[in-house]
């Protein structure tokens, strides 16, 4: 007689290791939500950041056109006012401008200054007029931007031997018997200026003085504009000229 044999499964360890599997398998989501979570929260916050970026950069072209707009403006009135003050503090005839335009430019460049006959009144055309004014507006902005980087400083020797010397809105006087107390002087004077641009132009006129007080006066400045110079080394270029014979004090330079 045969006797049957039972076969006994045991399902306890087959449930703890489904139960191991499933586990792995929420873990391993768990941790793929959350890794995707933190890559979509890198990528809104980069979003975001280029979002404000784009914004700061519109806003400051925004402002800069503003500005050049601005400045467009500013400029179209200076060029505005410039004109209409000269057409009104000179009141010269257009016939005129030529001529006052070549001898301004003569005296520039140094040369003898002849006066060029007036040509007739009829044949001066709009054209030409309105050319003109062009010139001498071009030659007021050029004036004006010139001023914006050098500082242009008067120096008038009176005839009673005082030197005043107008700088900015500073205006000193002194008095020296030789050329090298006048460099002192001046040197003097210059170290109690604010400190000046890239560029100074020194010019100096004298009244009805002597030749031998012009010739110590002009000596002088020579000297004072070396010492300045070894002063400020690179950071500033000083240059003069001789204007020459003025009856008065010069005006402030038009600033």
């Amino acid at each position: 007689m045969l006797t049957r044999r039972r076969i006994m499964l045991q399902l306890t360890p087959l449930l703890d290791l489904l139960l191991i599997v499933i586990f792995a398998q929420y873990l391993e989501v768990r941790e793929s939500a959350a890794h995707q979570q933190k890559t979509a929260a890198i990528s809104q916050q980069r979003s975001d950041q280029m979002q404000q970026d784009l914004q700061r950069t519109a806003d400051r072209l925004h402002r800069q056109l503003t500005q050049l707009q601005g400045d467009v403006r500013q400029s179209q009135e200076l060029n505005r006012q410039l004109m209409e003050l000269f057409l009104l503090q000179l009141q010269i005839p257009p016939q005129q401008m030529n001529g006052l335009m070549k001898d301004l430019v003569a005296r520039l460049a140094g040369e003898s200054v002849i006066s060029p006959v007036e040509p007739p009144a009829e044949a001066v055309t709009t054209e030409s007029a309105e050319r003109q004014q062009r010139r001498m507006l071009q030659f007021l902005q050029t004036y004006v931007e010139l001023r914006k980087r050098s500082d242009v400083w008067e120096l008038y020797l009176a005839d009673n031997g005082v030197v005043t010397l107008m700088a900015g809105d500073s205006e000193q006087t002194f008095r020296a018997s030789d050329a090298e107390g006048f460099a002192q002087r001046l040197f003097d004077a210059y170290k109690k200026l604010p400190q000046p641009k890239g560029l100074v132009v020194m010019l100096l006129s004298y009244g009805d003085t002597r030749a031998d007080d012009r010739q110590r006066a002009i000596r002088g400045l020579q000297l004072a504009a070396r010492r300045m110079q070894d002063d400020r080394g690179d950071a500033t270029r000083f240059e003069f000229s001789v204007l020459g014979y003025q009856p008065h004090k010069p005006e402030r330079p038009i600033r």
